[in-house]
């Protein structure tokens, strides 16, 4: 399964001055949470867990990846609680020694070319990864998640 999250950075940023329920959420957070989510809707279902699930997932970001700290810090204070409780690792990886990262390196970056430049040879990426899932944060998405009437 492959998962892509992409922000569209000026929408992001009109729709933080714009709806106060994002607080200081960052591009970054938004992604990590839409895939660290998947992956834990695909752990193995054991219905006598309290949460549902058995196993744990082993969540690798390459070198030097900003997105680590995203997860890494809340996961730290938090592991034993939880969703977070079927996380048993985030780490740093080198891409030359987990071919996973080299796959989801290249399911992003064929997504994110897809959105720039709405190339459809882009989207190779599904015969690659099928299924896949995608999410794209624009204005509309941020306005759906993050507005409130009240």
């Amino acid at each position: 399964m492959a998962a892509s999250c992409s922000v569209n950075l000026p929408d992001y940023r009109r729709a933080q001055l714009e709806f106060a329920a994002m607080g200081k959420k960052e591009p970054e957070a938004l992604c990590v949470d839409v895939v660290v989510t998947i992956a834990l809707r695909l752990l193995p279902e054991n219905l006598e867990s309290p949460l549902g699930k058995s196993g744990e997932l082993e969540v690798l970001f390459d070198q030097n990846e900003e997105f680590l700290h995203k997860l890494n810090r809340v996961w730290r204070r938090r592991r034993r609680q939880g969703v977070f409780s079927l996380i048993g690792d985030v780490r740093d990886a080198d891409m030359r020694k987990a071919p996973g990262l080299q796959a989801a390196d290249f399911a992003a970056w064929h997504w994110n070319r897809h959105l720039r430049d709405g190339c459809s040879v882009a989207e190779m990426r599904a015969v690659f990864s099928a299924p896949g899932y995608r999410k794209y944060f624009d204005y509309e998405a941020l306005r759906q998640k993050y507005y409130s009437s009240v």
